[in-house]
């Protein structure tokens, strides 16, 4: 089983609810990620934290998620 193929297929189904849900869906899985990022093929290094927080940050700003919660 193609393990990158599962993940899109979770991740398209959760966008669904979500947003048929009226909620939010933050789309990681299509962000650049370097080698260098991870520890393994899960655990990021303080690298990859950093990047995937600030990718977090900007879409919890470009989606207005941040305002919604005040």
């Amino acid at each position: 089983l193609d393990y990158d193929a599962s993940l899109r297929s979770l991740d398209k189904e959760m966008k669904s609810i979500c947003t048929n849900s009226g909620g939010s869906f933050i789309d990681i899985a299509n962000k650049k990620f370097d080698m260098d990022d991870f520890y393994d093929i899960v655990h990021n290094t303080p690298k990859g934290s950093a990047r995937l927080g600030e990718y977090l940050f900007d879409e919890l700003v470009s989606q207005n998620i941040i305002e919604q919660l005040k």
